[in-house]
């Protein structure tokens, strides 16, 4: 390994905190975006109940 490649492992050693925050983020939007799939979920079998026969 030549010197050249000294700073890249710099950046790498600081690079699981990225990764965590970035994890955090898709996390946090996979929770909203399920949630908003089980309101909808919960709007049609609202109105599919509620539907006149």
């Amino acid at each position: 390994m030549t010197r050249r490649h000294a700073p890249e492992i710099a950046e790498l050693e600081h690079e699981p905190q990225v990764h965590q925050m970035e994890s955090e983020m898709m996390v946090e939007e996979f929770m909203s975006s399920w949630s908003h799939l089980a309101r909808t979920q919960g709007l049609y079998r609202e109105l599919y109940e509620n539907a006149p026969p």
